[in-house]
Order: structure tokens, then C-alpha cells, then sequence
């Protein structure tokens, strides 16, 4: 619901790249990706020189820092920001051409005011005085251990139990052949269909058989992939669905609603956008009041019944559609649409693979 001319042109290119739409589904990834992202509302200074056109042109803007790239930060009883690092590659001219140099961005709460100390190759380049009361930064979610880590793990277990099971198959699963008092004192004794065998013992006494172990080693390492395939799902599940299993920790942070994580996510988003908004509206001296951005959480269409979705989601999980077919399935609220009969057939070729009914 954004009305205010000035701010509508900011949207388009919010941080003079991206659209508010690109920006907010980039941020997203990051949120999904390290459990924690944030929101910087920056605007460049102006400086000694600058024609009345190239002053009129500074604008504020939006940046998505990520969590690796923040250093340090410090915050008061109330949870605002009085301390605020993080690292950049930026490119610098050298002569006729440019180079990369990496650059720190200390935000720091001096007088009252937010002040900007820009460090190069660990010399201060630069100290820009804010006129805001405040550190623009908005940190979006809480998760030090995100869900996406999480299910890395139970993927790195399965990989390591895959290489055990196929160890295992190879050296006590595959049949092996055992002799008794071959005689071998001539050299070294082959064993064939079309070979001769010579004993030095009676029969009974000496021989060969082929032998295969048994036991219910292996029985017990799929029933442990199994499990951590179950795992798997749940999580991928989790994410578009609200009717999955929650640990204690989930459902506190979902909330009583029993919202979808993605719900979480778009909440969480929304609530960076209007920060950010705000900000703006601080930086430029208009009033944004009534300008407030809305993130869809809607991603089941009513228009789609219970199970159809499952069936969405079981055909997405057993890698018969993929992640960007099931979501426009999801947000369109309709059957799956195909343009050509090639996807169709790469559809019905996955379905017998999987064994699908």
C-alpha cells in the first residue's frame, strides 16, 4: 500500500539494483539459508562540489548484509543497535583500470548520533557523521541454527552411513571362496570352474566351499538411512506445510497460530520492509505513515483442496517435479500446467523410477 510518489520511485530499484520484490526474495534465501540476515537503510552523503541535480539525486536505499559478513555488533538493554561492523568487497580505480579491496563499515553511537568509520586495508579512510539518533540496522530472525543446517547434518549422516553400507556389501555381503589344506607349496593356487583342484588330505578333510555371511549388520544401516530419509522429508515438508510434527523449540517460535515456517519467513520479511520504510521516511523528511509493504502468506490457494497439496508435495519430495513447478502449482492454486509434451514425458519417466502409484 505504498501512495507516496517519492518513495514509489524508490521501489523499482530499492537499493538502486534490485526491485523491493527481487530484494525481498533475496533476503529471504539469506534468512532461510543462515537463520539470521539484516536490513541496512543507508544513504551516501554529500559532499564538497556536488552540482544542486547531484545532491537532489542522493537517495536513501536498502542493503541485505549477510550474517558471515558482520564482524561485531553491541546493543542496549532494548535490543537497538549502539555498535555495528561488517565487511564489504568494493573496487577501487587503479590507473586505467580497478581492483578489489575489502573494506570494514563500523556504524557506532557517538553524541547521540550515528557515525560511520570506513576502514581500508586496516587504516580509517573515512568518518561520516549521520544525522540520525540511531543505528539504521534491522536484524531479521533469530535461528543461530538454522534449518537448512540442521538438515545438512542429517544429509552428511546419510552419506556416511551409505559409504558403511556399501563397504559393507562389498566385503561381507558378496559371496567368498574358503579352501582347507589346499596344497600350495608349488606356488600360488588358483581357483576356477575349469581348474583342477589337488588336495594333500582326504576327502572330508580338505576342500572349498563358497560361504556369504550373515547377520543383520547391513539390515540395521538401512534401517538407519531409512530414518534419516524420514528426517529429510520432515524438514522439506516443514517448509511449505503447517501439519508436520514440530519439535518444542518450532512450535514456540511459530507461535500459538501454528503458522507455516515460510508464514514465519514472509512475517519476518514484512516486518524488515516497513522498518526500512520507516527509515526512509526519516532520512528524507516525509511522512510514510500510512506506506506499508505486505508479504503474501498465502502460499496455499484455497482454490486447491487438502490433497491436492499432499499430492503436490509427495511428487516434489520423490523428485518427480521440481521446487519452482511445485510453487507456481501453489501460488496459482491450480493443477499442474505443462507447455510441452517433453515435461510431461520427463513427469511420467520420474513416476516409474520412483515407483509412484
Amino acid at each position: 500500500n505504498i501512495t507516496n510518489n517519492e518513495l514509489l520511485g524508490y521501489v523499482d530499484k530499492i537499493d538502486y539494483v534490485s526491485s523491493l520484490d527481487t530484494f525481498a526474495r533475496e533476503m529471504t534465501q539469506n534468512l532461510a539459508k543462515d537463520g539470521i540476515t539484516y536490513l541496512l537503510v543507508e544513504k551516501d552523503g554529500i559532499t564538497d562540489g556536488m552540482t544542486r541535480m547531484e545532491a537532489s539525486s542522493i537517495r536513501p536505499y536498502f542493503l541485505n548484509i549477510k550474517r558471515q559478513s558482520v564482524l561485531n555488533y553491541k546493543q542496549d538493554t532494548r535490543g537497538n543497535f549502539t555498535q555495528f561492523t561488517y565487511s564489504e568487497i568494493i573496487n577501487v580505480d587503479v590507473g586505467y583500470g580497478t581492483k578489489e579491496v575489502n573494506q570494514t563499515r563500523c556504524y557506532i553511537m557517538k553524541d547521540g548520533k550515528c557515525q560511520v568509520e570506513i576502514w581500508q586495508d586496516s587504516q580509517l579512510v573515512d568518518v561520516i557523521v549521520s544525522g540520525l539518533n540511531f543505528i539504521p540496522v534491522f536484524q531479521v530472525g533469530h535461528e543461530y541454527s538454522p534449518k537448512c543446517y540442521d538438515l545438512a547434518i542429517i544429509n552428511k549422516n546419510h552419506f556416511n552411513l551409505k559409504s558403511e553400507q556399501r563397504f559393507y556389501v562389498r566385503r561381507c555381503s558378496n559371496p567368498q571362496m574358503v579352501s582347507y589344506l589346499l596344497d600350495g607349496s608349488s606356488g600360488d593356487i588358483e581357483l576356477g570352474a575349469d581348474k583342477i583342484l589337488n588336495f594333500n588330505a582326504p576327502k572330508g578333510e580338505a576342500g572349498f566351499e563358497i560361504i556369504e555371511m550373515s547377520g543383520n549388520s547391513n539390515a540395521v544401516i538401512q534401517n538407519l538411512l531409512d530414518n534419516d530419509e524420514i528426517d529429510m522429508k520432515k524438514y522439506i515438508t516443514a517448509l511449505i506445510s503447517d501439519d508436520s510434527t514440530r519439535t518444542a523449540t518450532e512450535a514456540k517460535m511459530l507461535s500459538s497460530n501454528s503458522e507455516a515456517v515460510l508464514s514465519y519467513y514472509a512475517f519476518l520479511i514484512e516486518e524488515a520492509l516497513n522498518y526500512g520504510i520507516k527509515v526512509i521516511g526519516i532520512y528524507q523528511n516525509i511522512n510514510l505513515e500510512n506506506d506499508v509493504v505486505y508479504v503474501n502468506r498465502s502460499f496455499i490457494d484455497e482454490k486447491m483442496k487438502p490433497d491436492q497439496i499432499a499430492q503436490l508435495k509427495d511428487l516434489y519430495i520423490n523428485n518427480v517435479i521440481s521446487w519452482d513447478k511445485m510453487i507456481e502449482a501453489l501460488v496459482d492454486g491450480k493443477i499442474l500446467y505443462f507447455e510441452d509434451q517433453s515435461d510431461i514425458d520427463k513427469m511420467k519417466e520420474s513416476i516409474v523410477l520412483n515407483g509412484i502409484n
